[in-house]
């Protein structure tokens, strides 16, 4: 049986949050070949007359930013919280959780000291996850269209246009909200696939771009991780990975990671774990070997589902490994994913 999808999501994003460091997207293209991604327009991008936005992210520069965020649950509830985000603009950051909104007495409350005890453990998952950023231009073109919307908005006192990405998909919209001059993201929103319903939503509502972080507690790497390298790590996760053989259109690999995770769980050390982006959106593939597994019959048997801010979670066993996907799409797709892996 799966082991407990509270453990596992929690797990992924522990091992998310590990590094610091965003994604090379060295080869994207190539990658984007080899593994079956891609849509229409790759190699035409010069001839598009629409353009994603040049932008700048909070964790590259020295800031304090109080944010807040909207994540639409399973029961269809939107929630809100407030964060506050620390950065020194070289590598190091901090999340917080500051506050939730509370429907009866239309307030903000303090957060439970549980929930805001492991906020800031995950919180290079929430910058450079979670966060929407910009990825190759092989999924922004070959994935979307870009509309810059008329007028602008302000957020946190500054001046910003709002930059419409537009799936080719069929996927829900995705609005930028960047600041006129210099092109700092200060907020985005993501849309369910009828482009009215919102699934998550970030609004900057404060910032200090000179910041006194003196005695500020950084949050430190977790996890020993590393660049996998079949002939170096497939002994030690004791299988083979699986590319998927269905992955969802448009998506390339963008990353492939080997993570001992000997301290997350009692009987396994070594997991395998994908990161899959359509330019935008990411879907995040892991798979480890099953202790003991079960005689092989190349069959899918059972797969939980979650949904949480948009961010959908499949996890089954797969013959002699477990895996489990996680991502910003429909659940019926990241399932599909999920079954492409059966060998």
């Amino acid at each position: 049986m799966p082991r407990p999808l509270a453990l596992t999501l929690g797990a992924l994003l522990l091992l998310a949050a590990c590094k610091g460091g965003a994604a090379s997207n060295t080869g994207a293209g190539q990658q984007n070949a080899l593994y079956g991604g891609g849509g229409p327009g790759g190699s035409n991008a010069g001839a598009r007359t629409d353009r994603a936005p040049s932008l700048q992210y909070l964790e590259n520069v020295p800031a304090r930013a109080e944010r807040e965020v909207q994540s639409r649950g399973y029961d269809g509830v939107l929630r809100r919280f407030r964060e506050v985000l620390q950065s020194d603009g070289l590598g190091q950051l901090r999340v917080d959780l500051d506050a939730v909104w509370h429907p009866a007495s239309s307030s903000w409350i303090a957060p439970h000291p549980l929930v805001a005890s492991l906020y800031g453990p995950r919180s290079f998952f929430f910058v450079r996850h979670r966060d929407l950023h910009l990825g190759h231009e092989v999924g922004l073109y070959g994935n979307y269209a870009w509309e810059l919307q008329p007028g602008t908005v302000t957020l946190a006192g500054r001046v910003c246009l709002v930059t419409r990405a537009r799936s080719l998909h069929g996927h829900g919209p995705i609005d930028l909200m960047h600041e006129q001059s210099g092109g700092l993201l200060l907020g985005w929103t993501l849309y369910a696939a009828d482009g009215v319903t919102v699934m998550a939503k970030l609004e900057t509502t404060a910032l200090d771009l000179n910041p006194n972080l003196s005695g500020v507690n950084w949050i430190a790497d977790q996890v020993s991780e590393e660049n996998y390298e079949a002939a170096v790590h497939d002994s030690l996760l004791g299988l083979k990975p699986r590319p998927p053989s269905a992955p969802p259109a448009g998506f390339y690999r963008a990353e492939a990671r080997v993570v001992n995770a000997a301290h997350l769980f009692t009987s396994v050390q070594y997991l395998y774990l994908e990161r899959w982006s359509d330019g935008l959106r990411n879907l995040f593939l892991a798979q480890h070997r099953i202790p003991a597994a079960p005689e092989a019959d190349g069959q899918l048997h059972l797969a939980r589902r979650s949904q949480e801010g948009g961010v959908v979670v499949v996890e089954t066993d797969l013959d002699d490994r477990h895996v489990f996907g996680l991502g910003a799409l429909p659940a019926d797709e990241v399932e599909m994913v999920i079954a492409s892996l059966l060998d």
